[in-house]
């Protein structure tokens, strides 16, 4: 949930700045507030009950296990080429001489850059019995750190839920995939994720 002064925003969170004045976009790593896209985050164990009551079929070896591993590097153009392209208006992502004045000593990624990275293909082995139309459900972004151009980002994918529900359209089934991002001196910088769904 969201509370105080934040509030989700597309690549962050709307609220003040001391250092570049009021109602900015600026990434509160410290408040560890998570960025809701949509609500596509698993549940945990309650899905896992859910599976079993629904005799749900598909493999379930495969949660919790990494099966895709990717590097990417962070550059200058990336940041400034992104927040770009979504608008982005504060000027710790969007002007090297402001940022250097800033609360971080330099221009940083939007929390909203990695998941520009987020695998859509689910594991080959996931082995999910039931068919119907795939679409994407929802992504999320935890930001746990500051993003800079420089940065390597090792970026590992698991499946961490398989889970059925029934809506008006009628049965359901949800994968959801987190990925977890550290960077080249091992910091956890962000974690995000991406859920998908299948409607018969």
């Amino acid at each position: 949930s969201h509370s105080g002064k934040f509030h989700p925003d597309s690549s962050g969170w709307r609220g003040g700045c001391p250092e570049f004045g009021t109602n900015l976009t600026y990434p509160p790593f410290l408040a560890r507030h998570v960025l809701s896209l949509s609500k596509g985050r698993g549940t945990g164990g309650w899905s896992k009950l859910l599976m079993e009551k629904d005799n749900l079929e598909f493999n379930r070896e495969v949660l919790g296990k990494v099966y895709h591993r990717a590097t990417y590097t962070v550059t200058k153009d990336l940041i400034l080429g992104f927040s770009l392209s979504v608008g982005e208006t504060n000027p710790l992502f969007t002007d090297e001489e402001a940022a250097a004045r800033g609360p971080y000593g330099g221009l940083i990624a939007p929390p909203a850059l990695v998941a520009s990275f987020l695998r859509a293909e689910e594991p080959e082995d996931l082995d999910l019995k039931f068919d119907g139309t795939l679409f994407m459900a929802g992504q999320w972004v935890e930001p746990l750190a500051p993003i800079r151009a420089g940065d390597l980002l090792t970026c590992t994918a698991r499946v961490t839920d398989v889970y059925k529900k029934t809506g008006r359209s009628g049965e359901m089934v949800f994968v959801v995939v987190e990925h977890t991002f550290v960077n080249q001196m091992g910091e956890t910088v962000a974690r995000a994720g991406r859920s998908s769904v299948r409607r018969r």
